[in-house]
């Protein structure tokens, strides 16, 4: 039986209890409705939001990578200046021993070559700075002491007063010579002064951390024998002579007490 609203009575959806209060659907209200203004300020407020957003993004995106360029420079600018550092050094290194070197060999030869003559060049120059003195012995290498004496005649035919005698003596080497008077001397060691660089330059290698060998210090420490220590020639036996360092500009030196 219909009830009075119309609609058909289902037992399956009655209940006849007296508290029962029949839920009541509510109604699905109706979309909301814009208008065309209202849909385009929405979208160009959503566009714009947008915008700003993506633009703050990469914007620190950018600046993240400029962070990350700048770290990898200064990396690699550190890298770069210690290894030109290095190579420097090396380079520095490598320069001084190859000094070494061409000064090991080519002063042997040298010696061997010009040793007399600039032998006798220090000897006539000390000669002509000491003319007053008259008696002068001249101590060289038992080899040399002849061809010193041929060259020291020429001196002495010019002042017939000049007493000079030339001495040999074993503990001088090839290019040295002590010249002494009453009352002064001098001297002159090439293999002194020879040995003096070879040390300088070592010096220089070994304060870079360089391994140096000297073989001709080793050929020199054979000439001597293994007792011979000394590689200062004595002092010529002359009274009242005493022997001075000689000068850096021409390899001598004297004095008078």
């Amino acid at each position: 039986m219909p009830n009075k609203n119309g609609e058909k009575f289902l037992f399956n959806v009655h209940c006849f209890d007296e508290d029962f209060v029949k839920e009541v659907e509510e109604e699905i209200p109706p979309p909301p409705m814009f208008s065309q203004e209202e849909l385009e300020a929405a979208r160009h407020a959503a566009f714009t939001k947008g915008h700003a957003q993506a633009l703050e993004e990469a914007k620190a995106s950018r600046g993240q990578h400029l962070a990350t360029v700048l770290e990898t420079l200064s990396n690699d600018l550190a890298h770069l200046c210690s290894q030109e550092e290095r190579r420097e050094k090396l380079y520095e290194q490598e320069a001084v021993s190859l000094s070494l070197a061409i000064f090991s060999k080519l002063f042997p030869l040298y010696q061997e070559h010009y040793g007399f003559n600039e032998l006798a060049e220090t000897i006539k120059t000390v000669l002509s700075r000491h003319e007053g003195q008259k008696d002068i012995t001249v101590y060289v290498h038992p080899d040399l002491v002849q061809g010193v004496e041929a060259f020291l005649t020429k001196i002495q035919r010019q002042d017939s007063g000049l007493s000079l005698c030339v001495t040999g003596d074993e503990s001088l080497g090839p290019g040295a010579t002590k010249i002494a008077w009453a009352d002064g001397g001098a001297v002159r060691d090439s293999e002194s002064m020879a040995g003096q660089i070879e040390t300088l330059i070592k010096q220089a290698l070994a304060a870079r951390g360089a391994k140096v060998h000297d073989r001709q210090e080793d050929k020199r420490g054979e000439e001597n024998g293994p007792g011979n220590t000394d590689s200062a020639p004595p002092a010529p036996d002359t009274g009242q002579a005493r022997q001075d360092r000689p000068a850096p500009e021409n390899q001598t030196g004297d004095g008078e007490s």
